[in-house]
């Protein structure tokens, strides 16, 4: 008797493998669509990056030629002694005291 249930019992656990194999199947097949397309799109936007880059430079270059700052202007000492490349580090607020430059309290820990 216990022969008899045995077959069906294996035949079940074989198709339930078979189950099991296909949804993995499948669940790779999306994976690697989704890897694909998320490639796709990451090179999509740095290419967009660069163009946005490249327009900043252009941008960037009018800006100085408009105000008549070179880039030797940009590194030449201004009048404290510092120049636009070498800029000191801003000093940093005190626990609690409030930074004028954004709106909120700074908290260090």
């Amino acid at each position: 008797m216990f022969e008899e249930l045995l077959t069906p019992f294996m035949v079940f656990m074989l198709l339930c493998f078979i189950g099991l194999m296909v949804m993995f199947f499948f669940m790779l097949r999306g994976i690697d669509d989704l890897s694909r397309s998320l490639r796709s799109e990451r090179s999509a936007m740095l290419e967009q990056l660069r163009a946005i880059e490249d327009r900043l430079d252009v941008l960037t270059t009018v800006m100085r030629r408009q105000t008549g700052v070179t880039q030797a202007d940009t590194r030449a000492p201004r009048r404290n002694g510092t120049s636009l490349d070498a800029a000191r580090p801003a000093a940093q607020p005190e626990r609690g005291e409030h930074d004028d430059n954004i709106t909120e309290f700074i908290l260090h820990d």
